[in-house]
């Protein structure tokens, strides 16, 4: 008797990964419960290779009152050192109440200038870095790169950028063939 296996033959397998996301920081940033601001990113380090960590995502609000307090900023600022020197992606993008309406931060553009990411590998770069890009928000609106794709431009709550990001996207993709 002969015995014939039909099948296909098992692909690849790639390891489970995690994408983390954290949460608005705006409360933690304040004078009133500043004692965990450093907690999630501490966590998120700590748990890089037992969760194989790839990279994290902000969801919210650094600070809670936009320039009104400078040690909201200081204090984000430490907490996002922590994750800087992981190496980990997490890309920056302010929320609403890290910006005015008008789109102006003056100390996320302090705390959180383009050179601060420029130098890692996974930071493509942000909006209004090339000549042809409609409007310059420094490090407002960046995006990184990942092994496949780029991450597009992270939309800030100013109104003003949100009908460009789709061009500027397609211009990212161009720009990275490799990793499209």
């Amino acid at each position: 008797m002969t015995a014939t296996f039909y099948g296909r033959q098992k692909g690849v397998v790639t390891p489970d990964f995690t994408l983390v996301t954290s949460p608005t920081r705006s409360i933690t940033s304040t004078t009133r419960r500043s004692g965990n601001v450093h907690d999630p990113t501490q966590w998120i380090v700590a748990n890089r290779d037992p969760m194989n960590v790839r990279s994290r995502r902000k969801l919210g609000d650094l600070t809670q009152n936009i320039d009104q307090f400078e040690i909201e900023w200081q204090r984000a600022s430490a907490s996002m050192a922590v994750l800087d020197a992981s190496t980990i992606p997490h890309g920056m993008s302010p929320g609403n109440h890290d910006e005015s309406a008008a789109g102006i931060a003056a100390f996320y553009d302090l705390y959180f200038p383009v050179s601060r990411l420029s130098g890692f590998p996974w930071y493509g770069g942000y909006l209004g870095q090339e000549a042809d890009d409609p409007i310059n928000r420094q490090n407002k609106n960046n995006y990184e790169l990942s092994r496949r794709r780029p991450r597009l431009p992270r939309e800030s709550t100013s109104s003003s950028t949100g009908p460009i990001l789709g061009g500027v996207g397609r211009q990212i993709i161009k720009r990275y063939p490799n990793r499209a």
